[in-house]
């Protein structure tokens, strides 16, 4: 039950020790970031820009799916907060509202009759456990989500445990549950779960919920869910979000995946999860605190069947099962309360091993934690933070161009390079997710959509596969890499960054493109001189003067190789950071293309900005 008595020294302190336990466990995964809340913070950044709720120029379309979160950031980011800061520092409160939460909802000393232990099992399990700390920093919005879970939980012991209509708890819950549809747009589950709980308290206890109850925690959800709808019809001219049409792709194949997932899940939660589930099973059948247990268990019953269908999840740290966190920490401080009164009051001289069974229990936990290989993925993913090398060169290099990327990591290159860009995977583009493939459902989860000539159509002015790979992986990337089309009209050329290191990265950039690539007159051949990519061992980087270059030194040549060019008697102008003892030829290639090489007898680097080829006729215009 809610207590109406404001928090006392106890629970304040009691809230800054968890709060600190689950800081210090947060920090083993820094700097982890999902490449998905970049996305996230890239809608917030433009948001804040003036530039709406969108991902790119031109058609908006809905490629978020945590509405209330990106406005959450924004307004953090609208005071001069860094949009990631924004986004850790927002995790960090979500996580410690739930905290305060089980500490409110038991702080009454008649709440339990062991308000001391029973709280501290739960929120030791809360905070020790890996989908908490990871999802804590991890920037997208389960977090949020677990705070509101928190609190509608807490909102709604009242609510099904009273025999009357009780306005302010329930005003409370729907509240809550109503901003969790704001949040994910299968927020409305844990509405439908409220609702459940008290249809089946009528008719399994007594005295009997009111259904009146249940109206009134619909007000809200049902509210804002159709507010958004009607949003997202007026700005996005669509009833569901690209997210819904790109990630959720029931079939055999994902249910088999999905059942899995929840499987090793419980696993990695384990033995608490097994313990929970079985305690709230109990609880139901022989009627202690049976409105609670029947809530969390329904709850619980309604998300797992839930993630099945959907196929699970691919992030780290099973981030599908911070909810279910949240329904087993409480789960775990009603079956404590319940399992060490009956050994108190059986007066079991067992008693002392009891401790010493739950700190082994403890033990296993936290060796699973750390253990298991979809937790550590965390601690070793960090090709995100390549990206911010890639993503910052591109930003720097084309500021003034604005050329189109295409990417298949529609987080870490688009947020970082602040460049227009085409996401290859379909999340943030209107027509990919509404042409899928025939064999939709059969490929991995949230990443099936693709289409080369689609792509090859819009003439992106750079391709990136992930963070800068020089192959990619995915359905449209292999189309891509396997198409005359692309071969010769892209090239591959390497790039060293800046910022915050020098790591290598490889983009395939449109030889001919306007904004960026060889422009031709039938005079003049201007090359820039990172398309002098011929020879193996060419790097591309950054000048002073944020221009990008290759460079050059005696024995080691940069080249062109040009398809179309009729002769070999160009005159050469190359524009470099020396200006003698730099030498230039060209000779015809089996392939009929012409190879310009660029040469210099200087031992020191020299570095070359553009190559200017002149047709003898014009050579000294």
């Amino acid at each position: 039950m809610l207590t109406s008595r404001r928090p006392s020294t106890r629970l304040a302190t009691a809230s800054l020790l968890f709060g600190i336990l689950l800081a210090l466990h947060a920090s083993y995964y820094l700097p982890f970031l999902s490449d998905d809340a970049l996305i996230s913070l890239r809608y917030a950044r433009r948001f804040l820009q003036g530039e709406g709720l969108t991902w790119t120029d031109g058609q908006p379309v809905e490629g978020y799916s945590n509405l209330l979160w990106i406005l959450a950031i924004a307004s953090l980011g609208a005071s001069g907060v860094d949009l990631i800061t924004a986004a850790r520092i927002l995790g960090m409160i979500g996580m410690g509202a739930v905290i305060l939460s089980v500490l409110w909802t038991y702080g009454d000393a008649t709440t339990l009759r062991h308000p001391s232990i029973s709280p501290a099992a739960g929120l030791l399990f809360f905070c020790l456990a890996a989908p908490t700390a990871v999802w804590a920093i991890g920037g997208l919005e389960q977090s949020l989500l677990a705070a509101l879970l928190g609190i509608a939980i807490a909102a709604s012991f009242s609510v099904v445990e009273s025999p009357g209509l009780r306005l302010r708890p329930t005003l409370l819950a729907s509240l809550s549950l109503g901003l969790m549809c704001l949040t994910r747009p299968d927020g409305p589950l844990f509405t439908l779960a409220v609702v459940s709980t008290l249809v089946l308290l009528r008719r399994l206890s007594y005295p009997r919920p009111p259904l009146r109850g249940a109206f009134v925690v619909c007000v809200f959800p049902v509210l804002f869910y159709a507010g958004q709808i009607a949003f997202r019809l007026a700005y996005y001219g669509r009833a569901l979000p690209n997210t819904a049409l790109v990630k959720l792709t029931p079939s055999l194949h994902h249910l088999i995946g999905g059942i899995k997932y929840v499987g090793f899940g419980m696993i990695a939660l384990g033995p608490f999860s097994f313990l929970a589930v079985l305690s709230l099973i109990l609880s139901v059948r022989s009627g202690r605190a049976r409105p609670r247990a029947l809530l969390l268990l329904v709850m619980t019953l309604f998300w797992l069947s839930y993630v099945v269908v959907i196929g699970g999840d691919i992030f780290p740290a099973f981030r599908h099962f911070v909810p279910v966190v949240v329904f087993f920490t409480f789960a775990i401080v009603e079956g404590t309360d319940l399992a060490w009164s009956d050994l108190k009051d059986r007066r079991i001289r067992g008693l002392p091993g009891a401790r010493y069974g739950a700190i082994a229990l403890f033990a296993v936990y936290l060796l699973l934690q750390f253990t298991m290989p979809r937790n550590r993925w965390a601690v070793f993913e960090r090709w995100e933070w390549d990206g911010k090398v890639v993503g910052l060169l591109m930003k720097r290099a084309f500021a003034a161009e604005q050329p189109l990327l295409a990417v298949t990591a529609a987080g870490c290159l688009p947020y970082w390079s602040e460049l227009p860009a085409l996401d290859m995977l379909g999340l943030n583009d209107d027509y990919l997710s509404r042409h899928p493939p025939p064999d939709l459902g059969q490929g991995p989860l949230g990443h099936e959509l693709g289409d080369a000539r689609y792509v090859l159509g819009r003439a992106p002015d750079i391709i990136a596969f992930r963070a800068g790979e020089r192959r990619g992986s995915f359905r449209g990337d292999q189309e891509l890499q396997q198409m005359k089309e692309f071969n010769d009209h892209y090239t591959p050329v390497v790039v060293r960054g800046a910022v915050p290191d020098g790591r290598l990265a490889t983009l395939w950039i449109r030889k001919d493109s306007d904004n960026i690539g060889i422009r031709r007159t039938p005079y003049e051949i201007r090359v820039p001189g990172f398309l002098l990519n011929a020879y193996s061992g060419a790097v591309a980087y950054l000048d002073r003067n944020d221009k990008l270059v290759v460079a050059i030194v005696s024995g080691r040549p940069a080249g062109v190789d040009l398809q179309g060019a009729a002769s070999t008697a160009w005159r050469c102008q190359v524009r470099a950071s020396a200006r003698s003892g730099i030498g230039c030829k060209a000779e015809r290639l089996a392939s009929d293309a012409v190879r310009i090489t660029v040469s210099t007898t200087s031992p020191d680097p020299v570095e070359i900005e553009e190559l200017v080829l002149r047709a003898p006729a014009s050579a000294g215009a």
